[in-house]
Formats: structure tokens, C-alpha cells, sequence
């Protein structure tokens, strides 16, 4: 299938096989899935071995792992995810792992809003970035905002020293990190000069 979204971008879906076994039988068995699309200007890929379409709930169930992977770099592997059409969200009830050349990170489940340009992370978050490490027990994303929020015993690794927080708060426009309740830093030796 070709068309456009809502804004003209181009993308194509494709799939080796469907399957509906009866007309009584609401939920479309696919394999081979491959949806081709544009993604901040840059080329992107998402795929699935296996997925059902359930034509009365317009959702799409991926059964296993779903993978993602931009032209930007940035890749992701995302389990037994469930893609919901009417109300454009995504969860996956399985573990996620995904980096690029600068960063990682891993959670046992996620959560996103495309319309909204938001999505979470929780399960035991842990990644790592160009200045350390940091682990949580949940991690939400406003894209639009290009904010981010750690929560749960927030802990991690930087050139300075260690950290740990109730609460961690990003904002990439500003700069700005602030970590609140119970906070503490740590500083390696001369690490500052």
C-alpha cells in the first residue's frame, strides 16, 4: 500500500502474506510486515515478522519483536507491541532496546503518543549518553517540548561524579538539568577544574 499523511509524506506498508480465516473472523493474520516512511526529514524502516490486524478495534498487534531503524542512526527493538489507529498510540508489553552512535537504552515496556510527540518508558529504564550513565523506574519524552523527566530513584554516572535524585528533569532548549528530592552529587577529586 502507497500514500501520503496528513502533511504530504510520502510511506509505503507491505507484507508477505495476510490471512483472514473466515468473514466471521474480525482479525487479520499478517507476516512479513515493512513500512517504509519519512521521520524528521530522513528515511525510516519499521518491521515485524508477525502481527494481527483486528478490523473492529483498528488495531495492529505485533506478536514478538517489532524493529525500528532511521538514515539519523537511532535503532530500536520493541516486543510484543500493540499499534492503535483510531487513538494513534503505541505500547509494548515487552522489553525495548534501542541507541544510536551516541546513546543507549533499555526499559521493560514503552508507551507513545505520535499524535502528541510524547512517549514513556518504565520497567527499569537504564541507558547511557555522551557525558554517563543514569537509571530509573520511569522515563517520559515530550518531543515537541524536547523535554525529559527520570522518576523512581534516579541514579547515574557523569565525567564529574555520581548522582541520585527522587527526580530528574531535562529540557534540551534551555540546557537546563535539575534533579529534586533527596539529590545528591558526588564529585570526583579535581573533576570540576
Amino acid at each position: 500500500y502507497r500514500g501520503q499523511d496528513k502533511d504530504g509524506r510520502p510511506f509505503t506498508l507491505r507484507g508477505e502474506s495476510a490471512l483472514q480465516k473466515t468473514s466471521a473472523v474480525e482479525v487479520i493474520e499478517l507476516s512479513g510486515l515493512l513500512a517504509n516512511f519519512a521521520l524528521n526529514g530522513k528515511p525510516a524502516v519499521v518491521s515485524a515478522q508477525r502481527g494481527a490486524f483486528d478490523m473492529r478495534a483498528n488495531t495492529v498487534r505485533v506478536i514478538g519483536p517489532m524493529q525500528f531503524s532511521s538514515d539519523s542512526g537511532y535503532a530500536l527493538t520493541a516486543n510484543d507491541v500493540l499499534l492503535d489507529m483510531d487513538t494513534k498510540t503505541i505500547s509494548s508489553n515487552g522489553r525495548v532496546d534501542g541507541s544510536d552512535a551516541k546513546s543507549a537504552l533499555s526499559a521493560g515496556s514503552a508507551t507513545g503518543d505520535w499524535k502528541a510527540q510524547t512517549f514513556g518508558l518504565s520497567g527499569g529504564v537504564s541507558g547511557s549518553l555522551p557525558f554517563g550513565t543514569y537509571s530509573a523506574a520511569t522515563l517520559n519524552v515530550d518531543l515537541n517540548k524536547e523535554q525529559a523527566r527520570l522518576s523512581g530513584g534516579v541514579s547515574g554516572t557523569t565525567r564529574f561524579g555520581t548522582y541520585r535524585a527522587d527526580t530528574v528533569f531535562a529540557d534540551q532548549k534551555s540546557g537546563d538539568v535539575v534533579l529534586q528530592g533527596n539529590a545528591r552529587l558526588r564529585i570526583n577529586g579535581n573533576a570540576l577544574r
